[in-house]
């Protein structure tokens, strides 16, 4: 039997319902909860709210690169589905002829990924063939594995992914993560590690 708090004679219940006693000083679990999701969300949202200022604040000094703001601008566009104006706006930018190398690889970059995703592969090919004369890393090695895969030309691939494994940065300190990668890609085509 319950006791009321203000004179502790005993509280019949009523039938059928359940009794649940709450010791003076602690509280229900349930309430506990609700606390802890609470600060979780204004957590949560405050870490969200600095994140975005971030984004949005550049530092005093700092200058984005005129090429780096057409590639975020290209690529916004073409995730928009403008993959025309897309294309429209990286021909215009590499016709440049005072474009960087630096900046004619971040661009080439850029236009292999918009053919590889509109299943251009041929063009994407050359174009990341392109960006692998002009600077040779593993990434550009890796994407024309990707190509090669995506046209069935799985010795071209295979080929690809090992040339990708000998530009792994050897500081890297996922360096055996991506080898391992690399050779489950080359294996899983038919080629030998």
């Amino acid at each position: 039997m319950a006791k009321s708090e203000t004179k502790g004679e005993p509280v019949q219940p009523l039938p059928g319902a359940v009794v649940r006693t709450v010791q003076k000083g602690k509280r229900p679990l349930w309430l506990t909860a609700v606390f802890v999701v609470a600060a979780v969300v204004v957590a949560t949202a405050a870490g969200g709210t600095v994140r975005w200022l971030q984004t949005r604040q550049k530092a005093p000094g700092l200058k984005v690169s005129s090429t780096i703001q057409k590639v975020q601008d290209i690529q916004n566009m073409a995730i928009a589905g403008n993959t025309k104006g897309a294309q429209q706006q990286l021909s215009q930018a590499l016709d440049d002829p005072k474009l960087k190398p630096i900046d004619k690889v971040a661009l080439l970059n850029t236009q292999g990924s918009l053919y590889e995703n509109q299943k251009q592969y041929q063009k994407a090919l050359a174009t990341f063939k392109q960006v692998d004369t002009l600077m040779p890393t593993q990434g550009s090695a890796e994407a024309i594995g990707r190509v090669q895969e995506e046209l069935g030309d799985k010795p071209a691939a295979v080929a690809a992914y090992k040339l990708a494994i000998t530009r792994i940065d050897k500081n890297n300190p996922v360096v055996d993560t991506e080898k391992t990668r690399y050779e489950n890609m080359i294996t899983s085509l038919g080629g030998q590690p």
